[in-house]
């Protein structure tokens, strides 16, 4: 029975033994360490880096807040909303995860050079456009979400964090879920390339 915060702990903590994650905040408890090399532990008050769940966190609620307010269709082409961009893709595609783009690229390699944000992001939606693409079947891609990020930003005209920022006072979500935390924060996941775990950074 999950609702027993008790037998949820044990499930959790069985899992951490496995070397899954090293902590876990949940409502009801928390338990674990900042990482898998210390034993500082965490408290209620530990933010977490929420990842790749900002996907459906937020940038899916938002796309089907724009189709339900007709400001967007699901079908609209991703070159009709980026300037200069040719692949045809679809919003929906991306969404869904359907597009064919590659399932991630080294951009620390190939834009790593760029100090301004706006070049980088130009820059990453040309090699995204120019890259190698599969047949359109599923395959988890981080490409996608890069892109349904930069659309928000034009149909919004602010910055993601802005939107991010907006989105949670709208929604009654907490304040404490944000990039880039000041705090520090859990260990979320091991990276092969770095041969650790990355501190607030992605693998791209």
């Amino acid at each position: 029975n999950l609702k027993d915060g008790a037998a949820f702990l044990e499930l959790i903590s069985s899992e951490m033994e496995k070397g899954l994650f090293s902590a876990c905040q949940f409502n009801g408890g928390h338990t674990g360490t900042f990482s898998f090399q210390t034993t500082e532990k965490i408290n209620s008050e530990t933010p977490f880096d929420i990842a790749s769940i900002t996907k459906i966190v937020l940038t899916a609620p938002l796309f089907y807040s724009l189709f339900s307010k007709k400001e967007l269709s699901p079908d609209t082409h991703v070159r009709d909303l980026i300037s200069g961009f040719k692949s045809e893709v679809t919003v929906f595609e991306l969404l869904s995860h359907t597009s064919g783009f590659q399932a991630w690229l080294p951009f620390y390699e190939l834009a790593g050079n760029l100090t301004d944000i706006n070049d980088r992001k130009k820059a990453v939606t040309e090699i995204i456009d120019n890259s190698k693409r599969n047949e359109k079947t599923y395959l988890y891609s981080d490409l996608n979400y890069i892109l349904l990020g930069f659309i928000l930003e034009k149909v919004h005209g602010k910055n993601l964090d802005k939107i991010f920022d907006d989105f949670k006072k709208e929604n009654c979500i907490s304040s404490d879920i944000t990039f880039n935390p000041v705090k520090k924060v859990p260990s979320t996941a091991f990276s092969k390339l770095r041969s650790g775990f990355p501190d607030g950074t992605v693998e791209d």
